[in-house]
């Protein structure tokens, strides 16, 4: 299943560079922080080649959970309030 892209433009372009960059300087260190900079920069190649980052779309999806919950409560502290108001009547 392919997945949508959520990463464009400038983001994605900075995702390709850095990637390179970190993987060349992986290369060229080696050793367990040259492995660590490849893992990186290859994660970051993936995320610019592919145009999706996994951890980009699980926050946006978080995000859109808790706005539905905010709404709701803010749904239900105008009820309350309403109710408080008439119960004063």
């Amino acid at each position: 299943m392919i997945e949508s892209q959520n990463v464009h433009g400038l983001e994605r372009a900075a995702s390709l560079a850095g990637g390179l960059l970190l993987v060349a300087k992986g290369l060229r260190r080696g050793g367990v922080i040259g492995l660590l900079e490849l893992v990186v920069g290859g994660a970051a190649l993936a995320r610019g080649v592919t145009g999706h980052c996994p951890a980009k779309h699980y926050l946006a999806e978080t995000r859109a959970e808790l706005e539905q919950i905010r709404g709701g409560l803010d749904a239900a502290g105008k009820r309350l309030a309403e109710l408080g108001k008439a119960a004063k009547v």
